[in-house]
C-alpha cells in the first residue's frame, strides 16, 4: 500500500507542477528529474537489491556487508555530485536549468537512502513501517509543492519547484540515515529461512573488502541504471533533440505509465523479491511455480491495464493536466500496447535478479538501453514525440523476448535436466 500511495502522491505532484509551470518550464523540470533519477542506481550501486540477495543467502550474518556498502555509497555520492555539478555549469548555457539540477541533487541523494532503508524494513517483514516509509516522502513532496504553488500563484517557477523538492529531500535524508545507523549497530529481526545445504551454510563472518562488495553489487546498479536509461532517457533526449515542450509532453506519458507499472513493481520488487532470493537457494521448484503463476497474473492484469489506458486517456489527460496537453493522448494510446509486455517482463526480470543471473539481465538491459538511445537519436529529429514512442515499444518487445529466453535457459532448463 505504501508504494501505491507513494505513486499516487508522486503522480499528483507532477500534475500540480504541470498546471503551475509553463509548458517549457515543466519540460525543463521533467528533464532534470529524469537526469537525477537515472543517476540514482550509480550512487546506490544496486546495493538495495544486493542486500536482498545476500540476506536471503546468509541470513543475519549478511550484516557484515552493510558497513562497507554504506562507505561505497558515500564515495559514489561524491563522484556523482562532481559529475552533476560539471554537467550543470560546464555544459549548460541555461543557468536556471543548471541551478535546478543542483537543487534536484538533494532528491537524488534522498532516494538512495530511501531505497536502502526500505530494504531493512523488508527484511524484518515490517511491512506497515515499510509502507509508511515509502509513501511519506511522496506525501510530503506533494504537500510542499501544492502549498507553494497556491501561495505563489502566478509567480511559481523552476526555482520554487526545485526548492520544494530540496527541502523535503533534506528532511527525508536525515530520517533515512538514522534507520541505516540502526542496521549497522543493532540486531535485525529476520524471518527464519529454510535449511540450506552445507556449502551454503558455511558462511564467513569476516567483513568483506570494498572490492568484493563492488564486484558483487555492481550488476544490480548497472541493471537499474540501464533500466532507467531505457525507460526515462527519452525525456532528456527530447529536450535536447526537439524542445522543452516535447520533453514535458513525454513526461506526461511517462507519468501515466509509471502509475500503471507500480502494480507489478510492488508485487515482485517489494513483496516477493525476498522470497524469490530464498527460493533460488533452497527450493528451485517453488521458484519456477512462482514464475509461472506470476506470468499468468501479469499477462491478465497487463491487458486490463492496456485497455483501461486506451479508453480513459482521452478524458483523463485534459482533465488532469489541462487542455494544453491534449496532443499527448494519441502517443499515449500507441505506447500503451506495450503495457502487457512490461508487466510480464517484470516477472521474468525478478527471476533474473537471483544468484549470478543478474549479469545476464544487465547484458540484455544494456542492449535495450543502447537500442533505445540510438533509435531516439535517429527518430526524434524526424518524428518528434512519435519517434520516442516507437523506440519505447520496440525496446519493450526486445526486453520481453530476451528476458523470457534468459529465464528458460538459466532457470527452467537446468532444473529440467
Amino acid at each position: 500500500m505504501g508504494s501505491l500511495a507513494g505513486a499516487g502522491f508522486s503522480f499528483l505532484t507532477q500534475v500540480v507542477l504541470a498546471r503551475s509551470l509553463t509548458a517549457e518550464e515543466f519540460g525543463q523540470f521533467s528533464s532534470a528529474l529524469a537526469m537525477c533519477s537515472i543517476l540514482i542506481p550509480l550512487v546506490g550501486l544496486g546495493l538495495s537489491s544486493f542486500w536482498l540477495k545476500v540476506f536471503g543467502q546468509e541470513g543475519v550474518n549478511a550484516r557484515r556487508w552493510v558497513a562497507g556498502s554504506l562507505l561505497i555509497v558515500l564515495l559514489n555520492t561524491l563522484v556523482t555530485l562532481l559529475f552533476l555539478f560539471g554537467w550543470a555549469f560546464g555544459l549548460q548555457d541555461d543557468r536556471s536549468y543548471a541551478h535546478l539540477l543542483l537543487l534536484m541533487s538533494f532528491f537524488l541523494l534522498s532516494q538512495v537512502i530511501v531505497e536502502l532503508a526500505a530494504v531493512i524494513y523488508q527484511l524484518e517483514s515490517r511491512f506497515l513501517l515499510l509502507s509508511i516509509w515509502q509513501s511519506s516522502p511522496h506525501i510530503l513532496r506533494f504537500g510542499v509543492v501544492a502549498i507553494t504553488a497556491y501561495t505563489f500563484l502566478g509567480e511559481y517557477d523552476l526555482y520554487i519547484a526545485g526548492m520544494s523538492y530540496a527541502v523535503v529531500s533534506g528532511f527525508v535524508l536525515i530520517i533515512g540515515l538514522h534507520a541505516l545507523t540502526h542496521a549497522c549497530i543493532s540486531d535485525l529481526h529476520l524471518e527464519k529461512r529454510p535449511h540450506q545445504n552445507g556449502s551454503d551454510a558455511a558462511i564467513r563472518t569476516v567483513r568483506p573488502h570494498l572490492k568484493i562488495i563492488i564486484r558483487e553489487s555492481w550488476p544490480y546498479g548497472a541493471a537499474g541504471f540501464f533500466y532507467l536509461v531505457y525507460f526515462q532517457s527519452s525525456i532528456i533526449l527530447l529536450k535536447f533533440l526537439d524542445s522543452d515542450i516535447a520533453a514535458g509532453n513525454f513526461n506526461v506519458i511517462f507519468l501515466i505509465l509509471q502509475a500503471v507499472y507500480i502494480f507489478p513493481s510492488v508485487v515482485f520488487q517489494k513483496y516477493l523479491m525476498p522470497k524469490i532470493h530464498i527460493y533460488a537457494y533452497s527450493d528451485v521448484r517453488q521458484l519456477i511455480s512462482l514464475y509461472k503463476k506470476g506470468n499468468k497474473l501479469m499477462g491478465i492484469t497487463g491487458c486490463v491495464a492496456m485497455i483501461s489506458v486506451m479508453v480513459i486517456s482521452p478524458v483523463l489527460i485534459p482533465w488532469l493536466f489541462g487542455p494544453s496537453y491534449t496532443e499527448v493522448i494519441v502517443p499515449l494510446m500507441l505506447i500503451s500496447v506495450s503495457i502487457p509486455l512490461r508487466f510480464i517482463s517484470t516477472s521474468s526480470g525478478s527471476m533474473l535478479a537471483t544468484k549470478n543471473n543478474i549479469r545476464v539481465r544487465v547484458k540484455y538491459m544494456t542492449w535495450a538501453a543502447i537500442v533505445n538511445v540510438c533509435m531516439n537519436f535517429a527518430l526524434v529529429p524526424v518524428a518528434g514525440i512519435y519517434g520516442a514512442v516507437i523506440s519505447a515499444v520496440v525496446c519493450d518487445l526486445l526486453i520481453y523476448f530476451l528476458y523470457r529466453f534468459a529465464v528458460k535457459k538459466n532457470i527452467l532448463f537446468p532444473q529440467l535436466n
